[in-house]
């Protein structure tokens, strides 16, 4: 590749950032992520750090947006003191059957599950015949949508009877149904023991009480000293709505409860900075009874049983830069590497050594017609040009001169030189028979073992 392209592909890679537009830069800005540690308006940085002032004396544990729940720790699932709570926060989610087995075993032991989701698993909206209604939490945006204004004083609570919240952002109107498009009952904020669907000992109504007045620890104990329903009760409880419509809906199973919410950016930056909407949150974690030990925090986003998305890894900023500057880069590359730098070379196969074969030829050729005189003559005459060119010896007198300087100068054994020289001589002077097959068969073994001899 020539010097220009490379200073090319340089110039394009510097240039890339500024080439991106203000409004691009101002939708990455917008974008929703729900990742505690995003500052930008909707992370949930504010909602995530605040938990150890709604819960004073809990442990906060940060689980990875990949983490499965188709297994918990010991430590996760019996505390050894009070009870422990999860919060999922993200858009769409969905989970195993394995996954959903154990997350119910995890409330059933008397913890708290709380959802936050834009769109719930389907086996889930069916098994608590509660259901979604479609959310618009993913649509582009750069600010505010054009009929933001309609979320403004929008969320009510139970527990906080004459106020309402809201702000000017995103969709948060998403609520839950029942089949037939039925709703729940709200719960019962006068009653500390309100049973729900007439369930055996299923203390919910105390949880969605204001908890300015309610003695939480009372109402949990009586619930853990009552024998705990093996499956979800399918009547919840409503403790927040959004346009009357019920938008956080609770279900107890066994001694612990699990809890929805149908609009995850009341979490976001955004939403909590807007003038007392801190309250609201305030509001959703009094729901919960106060002997938090722990509390476990996933932003899944998008929660998939042992999936992994390509929209996932791109989520993360190093990484899209990384593979788009990576994408770029080899199309440039490809781009430049299409016309050849030279035609193809073909491959010249080597020379042969036509005069060994023409020789072998010539060979085959006498010993087939049985002229084997003349065949030894041939290799006679050519084993005395190669002593004459290897040793510098004069071949014209073959006598024990001879043989002494030849055995000396190969290295050979006087006997071996000797038989040699003799039978050449026989050649030379005629006593070869015409058809003597083992003659010439001894006189050629002989020669090409003395070649083989040689250092």
């Amino acid at each position: 590749m020539k010097k220009q392209h490379y200073v090319l592909i340089l110039l394009l890679l510097v240039l890339l950032p500024a080439c991106l537009s203000k409004a691009e830069r101002e939708a990455r800005r917008w974008r929703i992520t729900l990742d505690k540690d995003d500052k930008k308006p909707y992370g949930t940085y504010l909602a995530y750090n605040s938990l150890q002032y709604f819960f004073p004396g809990s442990n906060v544990v940060s689980l990875s947006n990949s983490n499965q729940f188709d297994y918990m720790s010991s430590d996760m699932m019996h505390p050894e003191q009070g009870s422990n709570l999860l919060v999922l926060d993200g858009l769409t989610f969905n989970i195993s059957d394995d996954e959903w087995t154990q997350l119910k075993a995890f409330v059933r032991a008397g913890n708290e599950l709380v959802i936050f989701c834009s769109q719930l698993d389907d086996d889930v909206s069916h098994e608590l015949n509660c259901f979604k209604s479609a959310g618009r939490e993913r649509f582009p945006m750069y600010k505010v949508e054009d009929d933001a204004g309609d979320d403004a004083n929008t969320l009510t609570l139970a527990n906080m009877p004459g106020k309402s919240f809201g702000y000017m952002g995103r969709y948060i109107r998403g609520h839950f149904y029942q089949a037939h498009n039925q709703y729940w009952q709200h719960a019962d904020t006068t009653k500390k023991d309100a049973t729900v669907n007439e369930a055996p000992a299923a203390d919910s109504a105390s949880v969605a009480a204001d908890t300015s007045a309610v003695d939480e620890d009372s109402s949990y104990a009586d619930a853990s000293s009552t024998s705990a329903t093996d499956s979800v009760t399918m009547q919840g409880d409503t403790l927040g709505c959004v346009r009357g419509l019920p938008n956080m809906v609770r279900f107890r199973l066994g001694y612990g409860h699990i809890t929805l919410h149908a609009a995850p950016l009341v979490t976001s930056n955004y939403f909590l900075l807007q003038p007392g909407n801190i309250n609201y949150l305030t509001g959703i974690w009094r729901t919960l009874p106060g002997n938090i030990n722990r509390i476990y925090w996933q932003n899944y986003f998008d929660h998939y049983p042992g999936h992994f998305s390509f929209s996932q890894l791109l989520r993360s900023a190093a990484a899209r830069w990384a593979f788009w500057l990576g994408l770029l880069t080899i199309t440039l590359y490809i781009l430049f590497q299409l016309k050849r730098r030279q035609r193809v070379i073909p491959i010249i196969p080597p020379l042969r050594n036509d005069s060994v074969a023409f020789v072998e030829t010539v060979g085959r050729l006498y010993y087939n017609k049985g002229n084997h005189v003349n065949l030894a003559e041939k290799m006679t005459q050519q084993f005395l040009e190669w002593v004459r060119v290897h040793y510098y010896l004069n071949t014209n007198v073959l006598n024990d001169e001879f043989v002494r300087n030849l055995s000396a100068k190969s290295g050979q054994p006087i006997s071996l030189v000797k038989e040699m020289v003799q039978m050449i001589a026989e050649v030379r002077d005629g006593y070869m028979q015409p058809n003597d097959d083992a003659y010439l068969y001894h006189l050629y073994n002989t020669i090409q073992h003395f070649y083989n001899k040689q250092p």
